[in-house]
């Protein structure tokens, strides 16, 4: 984890992978959203399977 942030840290001072990095850091921000939206409506689904299933 360590080595992990250190890498970080020398990305981060190199302007050229700033760019880039900005980039990759909206993108997977927008990715982790839509993954949480989907589990999300993955457990309304099979909340409601769950329903369906007790009301019968």
């Amino acid at each position: 984890m360590e080595v992990l942030l250190k890498n970080e840290q020398q990305i981060h001072s190199n302007p050229r992978f700033k760019l880039r990095n900005m980039k990759m850091r909206s993108f997977s921000a927008k990715s982790i959203i839509l993954v949480q939206v989907m589990t999300a409506a993955q457990a309304k689904l099979l909340a409601g399977v769950l329903r369906l299933e007790e009301s019968h």
